[in-house]
């Protein structure tokens, strides 16, 4: 069982052999719908505002580079349907009513459907790459473990091109694999079409293009220019088609461009790091300990997994490891010789983790009886979790958070608890009364201690992230507080003493010292 099966020749043929992707689509499909409704997101307001002024000023182009034009793109598609039938000739621009309804949390919710249904297509692709690795059970069991990630699905949902750029270098990367196992040269072709269009989803994603001249090197005495160029001239197109301001607004693009290099380079307010071991730590810590599970010893377990595949696959299928091991390595030392550390950029190598870690369960399955089932049983709390989260993004209003806090108090009764007065004006809020051990007055004197993120650093552009801070908060898990200041959402962070201690900027600790 060292490949998979030939690639599937007709459309009939690719649907036969990728129904078992249905199931995973649906399920990260129908998780990521229950927490739609998350609140605000600081990115989403950015494509929105594209797509408004773009009907108020009767322009195709965005004029806004910072990222390319895949998100105005999406979010103009999703306003179609009220704007053309708004359309009028004899007017400039759109109505009042359309400008509004453009503004509405209904048009959001709209574009959050639609990103996260072409988001949630990774899995598909995902699926069939690892059809093509080892045959379904590689696909299958890769498909699962990016359906069920909390870290993955969470990010699906934004409307902003992080988990969209994930999905086309997941095809990318399917395109590689079938030219790797076929040696037909129409699948780099289209490796590169697909990689044209994951740049212009985000321009991290120009990454993906030397993985595939590479793969398009040719064989001793034939030439390789002619071959690079007819791959870059296609990667060019698809790139123009997707964000025409290359040609047609050439200086704002470019400006734009070299903006993002440089702030990448120079950092980001509480995002910043160290270039390069400290960076790359970081980023490892996040892979390893966070990306495929919220349950730290099953996303090591399944890194671990994953790395094992990678080895496998060196061995086994070099042609194949080229793009599913020299990619991610390649990608993540570019990301660490950066100041600014946003997870959500590396994404993009989240597929061929999957991908990698589904072989290496695939060549056991074949070895062992028992595997797959315990495959099953490590997916299962992955599931249980993301299904959870969205469930407290949903009841984010409610006083779910005050509830859940006074049951964890209930739970621990021998644990001495400092409780800030946010915390305390939401239990009385909920008709929930403080215990004898969450009377503590002196954080000093407590093992664990429980505020608003905002009281404990009311500066958010100060608060640490890009390390481990907290495993439980109360509120909505529409984002890992670890990794990201957040959104608007208010959420009650638990913290222990020693943790505490060790961060900074400290926490500050509202209402003592008493004045």
């Amino acid at each position: 069982m060292n490949s998979g099966p030939a690639v599937p020749v007709g459309w009939r043929a690719w649907w036969r052999a990728g129904w078992p992707a249905v199931a995973p689509y649906l399920v990260l499909l129908s998780v990521g719908l229950v927490g739609l409704d998350y609140g605000f997101h600081d990115d989403e307001p950015v494509p929105i505002r594209l797509t408004r002024q773009a009907w108020e000023q009767e322009t195709l182009l965005p004029g806004w580079y910072d990222w390319p034009a895949m998100a105005f793109n999406l979010t103009t598609l999703g306003s179609l349907p009220e704007a053309l039938g708004d359309l009028r000739l004899d007017r400039r621009g759109c109505s009042p009513a359309l400008s509004a309804w453009l503004r509405t949390d209904a048009f959001k919710l709209r574009c959050r459907r639609l990103f996260l249904a072409l988001a949630a297509l990774t899995v598909v692709w995902v699926y069939y790459g690892g059809y093509l690795l080892a045959g379904p059970v590689a696909g299958t069991v890769a498909a699962w473990l990016l359906a069920v990630s909390w870290e993955f699905g969470y990010h699906a949902r934004w409307v902003n091109p992080d988990a969209i750029t994930t999905q086309f270098t997941a095809l990318g990367l399917l395109c590689l694999l079938a030219f790797a196992r076929s040696g037909e040269r129409r699948w780099l072709t289209a490796a590169a079409l697909v990689a044209g269009v994951a740049a212009s989803s985000k321009y991290q994603a120009f990454l993906l293009l030397p993985a595939v001249l590479f793969a398009a090197r040719p064989g001793r005495g034939q030439p390789a220019l002619g071959t690079w160029l007819r791959l870059l001239g296609w990667f060019t197109l698809a790139f123009v088609l997707v964000t025409p301001g290359l040609l047609l607004q050439p200086l704002t693009l470019l400006r734009a461009f070299v903006w993002q290099m440089g702030h990448y380079a120079s950092g980001h307010l509480c995002h910043t790091v160290h270039p390069g071991p400290d960076h790359l730590g970081r980023l490892l810590r996040y892979l390893g300990t966070e990306l495929f599970a919220f349950q730290q010893p099953l996303a090591l377990l399944w890194f671990a997994t994953a790395l094992s595949g990678g080895g496998l696959l060196l061995r086994r299928q070099p042609r194949a490891a080229f793009a599913l091991v020299g990619f991610p390595l390649f990608y993540l030392l570019v990301c660490g010789s950066q100041r600014a550390l946003f997870v959500r950029n590396i994404l993009l190598v989240a597929p061929p983790l999957a991908l990698l870690a589904g072989y290496a369960v695939a060549q056991a399955a074949a070895r062992r009886r028992g595997v797959l089932l315990l495959a099953a049983l490590a997916l299962l709390p992955q599931l249980l979790f993301a299904g959870w989260a969205a469930g407290t993004a949903r009841d984010r209003q409610t006083d779910r958070a005050a509830r859940d806090l006074a049951a964890a108090l209930r739970r621990a009764p021998q644990t001495t608890w400092w409780l800030s007065p946010a915390a305390r004006r939401q239990l009385a809020a909920a008709g929930e009364a403080v215990p004898p051990n969450a009377l503590a007055a002196d954080p000093a004197t407590a093992a664990r201690w429980v505020a608003l993120d905002t009281e404990f650093w009311p500066d958010v552009t100060q608060r640490p992230v890009n390390q481990p801070l907290s495993r439980r908060w109360y509120g909505p898990y529409e984002i890992n507080v670890n990794w990201y200041v957040g959104t608007s959402n208010p959420r009650l962070l638990e913290l222990t003493r020693q943790r505490a201690a060790s961060l900074t900027p400290a926490p500050q600790t509202p209402g003592w010292p008493p004045r």
